[in-house]
């Protein structure tokens, strides 16, 4: 079928006739979305969209049917850029919510993080005098046990036992338990 025939049998919504629109001009449609798709569903979701269109505007077609194939490459063409044009749109506020959870996500963590420390701080003030300077110096000054237990006067399995129980103290007032 000639495209003078096809224009003629589209405008009578011949549905044979859009079959004969596929078979003759679907690939060239997918090659042009391709090329400014790059990407393969996209790319038949245009197609699609594009021989709906000849089928709904066909009777704005009024030029001659040599210039129907250049037609339908200009809707091809403006469809695939409108596509290409809605799914950056749609891909940069993917983008936007993505970075908003994770900088939501830090500030939790960071905030989280400091109210841990801040109660930590609070269990230890709380502690007697030796095991205050001995969680200090473990804890945060990151000594060895030897060091403190001589610094202190104090054995090695002291320092331990007394890590021991203060570290289940700290772990139950992190837990909210009573201990």
């Amino acid at each position: 079928m000639n495209d003078k025939e096809l224009i003629k049998r589209l405008k009578n919504s011949d549905t044979k006739a859009l079959d004969v629109l596929v078979d003759k001009y679907a690939n060239l449609i997918f090659k042009i979305a391709y090329s400014v798709l790059n990407e393969r569903s996209l790319s038949e979701e245009c197609t699609n969209d594009v021989l709906l269109k000849v089928w709904n505007s066909i009777d704005k077609f009024n030029k001659s049917e040599d210039k129907f194939k250049s037609w339908i490459i200009v809707i091809s063409k403006y469809t695939a850029v409108d596509l290409l044009r809605k799914e950056k749109k749609h891909g940069q506020n993917i983008l936007l919510d993505e970075e908003l959870l994770v900088e939501n996500s830090l500030v939790e963590s960071v905030l989280e993080q400091k109210e841990t420390r801040d109660l930590i701080i609070d269990e230890i003030n709380k502690m007697d005098e030796v095991n205050k300077k001995i969680c200090i110096k473990r804890f945060f000054l990151m000594e060895p046990i030897r060091e403190i237990g001589k610094a202190l006067g104090l054995s090695e399995s002291a320092i331990n036992n007394r890590l021991f129980r203060e570290r289940k103290k700290l772990k139950c007032a992190l837990e909210k338990e009573e201990c």
